[in-house]
């Protein structure tokens, strides 16, 4: 050193040797300060343990009976570690006197199943000093030690394991102390248990040996295992339609986390205006400056964002639904189309089907609702129907002959000559019922198979006979498109009564010459 050097200078260097020093030692604990409480404090079973006054070493002192005793303390390392210990056992280790001292735990219960490394000394009849993998209760030998190396009267040795950055082990023993180390073995790599909360040891005795094991000298030295996985992109929620949830991997760092240039969603919605990183550290809100539709699908692109640890994600997009339930009257959805009787073959799959149309406004989830005969129902899975387009629901068996149609299994089976066709929403509600017959085809040559019946006006939902014809398309039918029948025929004609049931003094029962709209409004006022 330069002998011109201030005090000042000095304390300088001596405070940053202390810092490396206290940066890279996880633990370091040689007992000279007369207790294990503190400095670091080891916790477990302290009543079986004390302090050996005359040596400064830990010793075990439980009662005389044949149990286990664990003491531990916090160390996170396992990157570039390296673990230093003295054991002594006043005898010959064996199956049912032997000690563990574990290295990488992440339970301080050391009696418990846990993750981690440990070093056994003893414990089977080869008397070796060997590393082993724990994971819950599965107990591996990783490294095999040398046979007899702990066939004493008494054993002194000090153990020392290193595991580098590419996760290699390796394992080396002093015994008598000599201040020179015997390699016991290498495990290349095992990499299995990153993290670390603990070391301790476990002692395992009969009643004679409840007081005859000793510990000292623990160096660990070591950091954690860097994390090098950059976060990824995991979900997007549409919280409304101006705001979005985008969940992360990992915990982010909050200036690339909201950055708003690092996010971009689709259809012209363009950047956000803020991007809010929330309390769960890995979440982000994004705000957006144009409202989304409801029931359109959009995707949101994400870059540049970080974890904590500096790594970057690899760009990414997740498609995600904005959808708001809206309320659903009757009439919302009604039966446009369908094949009953798709045999001899025109051009369309041979194949019954029911062709359902959104009349409405808003979309439509079909998640729960029900297709009917009137004895078999069909359950309709997730589906969002966007207004004024219609989708096909076939038979499981045939669903992927139509191009997007919903399969569904029980799909009940449709009579030729006539039957009912009933929708009902998840509540049990019905939302459009028909009931058919083969005067709806119109036409003599059709009616006998092949072509399918396509509603004329789906705004004329009173109208049913009338407003029915078979296909006119080549192919038989246009499933998933619009009606080749599509035209405008509006009724102008109001229903008339056509007979009245007096069903009880206090009910009666009307019958119309049409189907009624179920939204209307009925003026029951007598004159």
């Amino acid at each position: 050193m330069n002998a011109g050097a201030s005090s000042t200078q000095l304390s300088f260097i001596s405070l940053l040797l202390l810092i490396s020093i206290i940066g890279h030692s996880q633990v370091f604990d040689d007992f000279t300060d007369g207790n294990f409480t503190s400095n670091p404090p080891w916790t477990g079973n302290d009543a079986k343990f004390t302090i050996n006054i005359n040596t400064n070493q830990l010793k075990l002192q439980a009662p005389a009976l044949a149990e286990s005793a664990y003491l531990s303390t916090a160390s996170q390392a396992t990157h570039n570690a390296s673990w230093e210990f003295f054991v002594r056992m006043d005898f010959n280790p064996s199956s049912t006197n032997y000690a563990r001292i574990y290295l990488v735990a992440d339970k301080s219960d050391l009696t418990q199943p846990l993750n981690g490394y440990y070093v056994m000394v003893g414990g089977n009849t080869a008397d070796e000093v060997s590393l082993y993998r724990q994971t819950g209760n599965t107990l591996v030998k990783i490294i095999d030690g040398l046979d007899a190396r702990v066939n004493l009267a008494t054993v002194s040795l000090k153990i020392k394991v290193t595991r580098n950055a590419s996760a290699n082990w390796e394992l080396f023993s002093d015994v008598g102390s000599t201040g020179v180390y015997s390699q016991e073995g290498i495990a290349m790599p095992d990499g299995t248990h990153t993290m670390s909360s603990f070391i301790g040891v476990l002692c395992t005795y009969t009643a004679t040996r409840s007081a005859h094991f000793s510990f000292d000298n623990f160096d660990v030295t070591g950091t954690t295992v860097p994390d090098l996985t950059p976060p990824t992109l995991s979900s997007v929620q549409a919280i409304d339609q101006n705001r979005l949830l985008a969940t992360f991997s990992d915990v982010l760092q909050a200036a690339s986390a909201q950055s708003v240039s690092n996010y971009l969603v689709n259809k012209s919605i363009g950047n956000p205006t803020t991007a809010t990183l929330q309390a769960d550290n890995k979440s982000v809100l994004l705000e957006l400056a144009s409202p989304m539709t409801n029931g359109v699908t959009y995707n949101l692109q994400a870059s540049g964002v970080q974890d904590v640890d500096g790594n970057a994600m690899t760009p990414a997009s997740i498609d995600f639904l904005y959808f708001n339930p809206q309320p659903v009257s009757v009439n919302d959805i009604i039966v446009s189309e369908f094949m009953a009787d798709p045999s001899p073959v025109v051009g369309l799959p041979e194949s019954e089907f029911v062709e359902l149309h959104n009349r409405s406004s808003n979309p439509i989830d079909l998640l729960g609702w029900k297709l009917s005969d009137g004895t078999t129902v069909a359950t309709l899975p997730k589906y969002i129907l966007m207004p004024a387009s219609q989708v096909v629901v076939a038979p499981s068996s045939t669903a992927a002959l139509f191009a997007g149609a919903i399969g569904v299994a029980s799909f009940p089976s449709l009579n030729n000559t006539g039957d009912n066709i009933i929708i009902k929403n998840s509540s049990g509600v019905t939302i459009d019922s028909i009931t058919y017959s083969q005067t709806w085809y119109k036409s003599d040559d059709k009616k006998d198979g092949g072509w399918s019946l396509e509603i004329i006006d789906p705004e004329n939902v009173c109208e049913e006979d009338n407003n029915w014809k078979a296909s006119g398309d080549a192919s038989g039918g246009t499933p998933g498109s619009q009606n080749s029948v599509h035209s405008n025929i509006p009724d102008v004609v109001a229903p008339t009564i056509i007979s009245a049931t007096i069903v009880s003094p206090t009910k009666l029962e009307i019958t119309f010459n049409e189907k009624l709209d179920g939204n209307a409004n009925v003026n029951t006022s007598t004159t």
